[in-house]
């Protein structure tokens, strides 16, 4: 596992996680992906930064998949993000159809 230049205080962090109780929102089968979205918001970490980038790892390797993002957190208005960019009209549709990717939220 890559964990960037702060390796150990995000497995540090990670751990601790788990080793407490899921909170409302913030289930502990998710843990990594909040701790790490954590760090690339936090401008503490300046070698950290980017998008977070949700997927399936088995044998074959990773597929990434389109995440539903909230434009402003608590807000309903949301977005696709793919590889870290927005789907936005000239890269999620062809003609009237709908280019589908495997998602998650």
């Amino acid at each position: 596992m890559y964990l960037g230049d702060y390796k150990k205080d995000m497995t540090q962090k990670i751990q601790e996680a788990f080793d407490g109780d899921s909170e409302p929102g913030r289930p502990l089968s998710r843990i990594p992906r909040y701790i790490i979205e954590e760090h690339i918001q936090n401008s503490e970490y300046k070698t950290i930064g980017g998008n977070l980038q949700l997927g399936m790892a088995d044998r074959f390797g990773f597929h990434p998949f389109s995440i539903c993002k909230p434009r402003v957190v608590g807000k309903p208005e949301a977005y696709l993000s793919y590889l870290g960019y927005e789907l936005d009209q000239d890269i999620k549709n062809v003609g009237h159809a709908f280019v589908s990717l495997p998602g998650m939220v």
